[in-house]
C-alpha cells in the first residue's frame, strides 16, 4: 500500500469538512439512501455486497432485498428495482448503529 501524505489529506478535509454532518451516515461521500445503497451495490467492490444488503434490509426492516447470493442477473434487477423506490421508508435511524 502506498504510503499517506498526511499534508494533502489535511488539505482535503479542510475544504470538504463543511458538506459533512456527524448526524448523518454516509456511503461513498454521499448521504445513505436507498439510492446511494444502490449505487454502492452496483459499483462497489462485490465482497462488500453481502454486509451492504444486509444492512440496507435491516434499515428498512426487510422492505428491500438484494440477494447477495443470488445469480448476477437478479441481483441487477434487484439493484435496479431498490433506485427505483422512493427515498422514505428507513425503520432505524443510522444513530442507533
Amino acid at each position: 500500500m502506498p504510503t499517506l501524505e498526511a499534508s494533502a489529506i489535511s488539505g482535503w478535509w479542510t475544504t470538504a469538512r463543511s458538506r459533512f454532518h456527524a448526524e448523518r451516515r454516509y456511503l461513498g461521500g454521499a448521504v445513505a439512501t436507498r439510492g446511494a445503497f444502490a449505487q454502492a451495490l452496483a459499483q462497489f467492490p462485490m465482497r462488500r455486497r453481502y454486509l451492504l444488503s444486509l444492512l440496507l434490509s435491516v434499515r428498512t426492516a426487510g422492505a428491500a432485498r438484494v440477494s447477495s447470493r443470488a445469480f448476477s442477473a437478479t441481483q441487477r434487477a434487484q439493484i435496479g428495482a431498490l433506485g427505483a423506490r422512493p427515498l422514505e421508508g428507513w425503520v432505524r435511524e443510522f444513530g442507533v448503529f
